[in-house]
């Protein structure tokens, strides 16, 4: 356990080392509740625990602010049964301002049992981004006019794809992976600036304590980094009692803390709620943002022992 609490403590302290500044924005969503939408930042994710999994998720982003993000993602994802891979599927709808985001991807990983209780799985996924601009909504300054922003609806659409690597266990968790890889210009013409995709890459991981007969404490960390931006660094600890319900707190580095909520309503559906307050100077015109989960949980029998959810 104690080489475990190293390593995790090493990765902090290299991404503080690669760069001390928090990352404020990026081309993909935010998520306060990550460890339970995992699949969407890292594809090897898929099917490896031993349930078919249907999840939304809702996210309104500084609460108060005009035009501010709003996110909301469905994902399903499945081991196959008796066999040593799993599929998925994901669909997100991001809106900021003028810009609207979406995306439809497909995942297939592949596991290795390196123990009778822990496991090494490949990641691939692939699928389509689009991006449409409703660039007439925007106020320019002074109410100039500007021809390259009048009447223009653009919409585009790129194929992307990434890979992911991850292992888990019973007591703890990790994985890098680098989900959109393809870089490509959106948008742009001879008035004004390309929108660019960027490279995404993320390191996650976490550790399960158990502190007694019925409570565990699960802290994790995840690590990002979007190409010509800095390191973001996302840090959380989850107190569950029973496996049926958790609370805890999280933390954006320089940027807010949160609340997490969670339980399992039923032997099926796990409902989740996270509130963030930001402490930026965004803080003078929003309330926050809030976030919202829901997921059904069905058991599948899989060629695997189940591992830490």
């Amino acid at each position: 356990m104690k080489t475990i609490i190293k390593t995790l403590g090493f990765v902090c302290a290299a991404a503080f080392m690669f760069n001390a500044d928090i990352a404020r924005g990026q081309q993909e969503g935010l998520y306060t509740q990550y460890m339970f939408n995992t699949l969407i930042f890292n594809p090897a994710y898929a099917g490896t625990q031993d349930y078919f999994v249907a999840s939304l998720h809702a996210r309104t982003q500084w609460t108060g602010f005009k035009d501010a993000p709003e996110t909301q993602t469905l994902l399903v994802h499945s081991p196959l049964r008796n066999t040593s891979m799993g599929t998925g599927l994901s669909v997100v709808n991001d809106v900021a301002g003028p810009l609207t985001q979406r995306n439809i991807m497909a995942y297939y990983s592949y596991g290795i049992m390196l123990s009778r209780t822990s496991r090494f799985t490949f990641g691939l996924s692939a699928g389509i981004y689009t991006i449409t601009a409703n660039l007439p909504e925007l106020e320019l300054a002074d109410n100039e006019y500007d021809q390259a922003f009048a009447d223009k609806y653009d919409n585009a659409a790129k194929f992307n794809f990434g890979f992911g690597l991850f292992y888990n266990s019973p007591k703890w968790y990790c994985g890098i992976s680098a989900p959109k890889l393809y870089t490509s210009e959106f948008l742009g013409d001879k008035d004004r600036e390309d929108i660019d995709f960027r490279n995404h890459y993320y390191l996650l991981g976490g550790v399960k304590f158990r502190l007694s007969e019925n409570i565990d404490l699960k802290p994790s960390v995840m690590v990002r980094k979007v190409s010509g931006v800095p390191v973001g660094i996302d840090l959380s600890a989850l107190v569950e009692v029973k496996e049926k319900v958790w609370a805890g707190l999280a933390g954006r580095w320089e940027e807010g803390a949160s609340i997490i909520v969670g339980g399992m309503v039923t032997e099926n559906i796990r409902l989740g709620y996270s509130y963030d307050a930001t402490f930026s100077s965004l803080a003078k015109v929003s309330s926050g943002s809030h976030e919202v989960l829901f997921s059904y949980e069905l058991p599948v029998k899989a060629s695997h022992n189940p591992l830490l959810k």
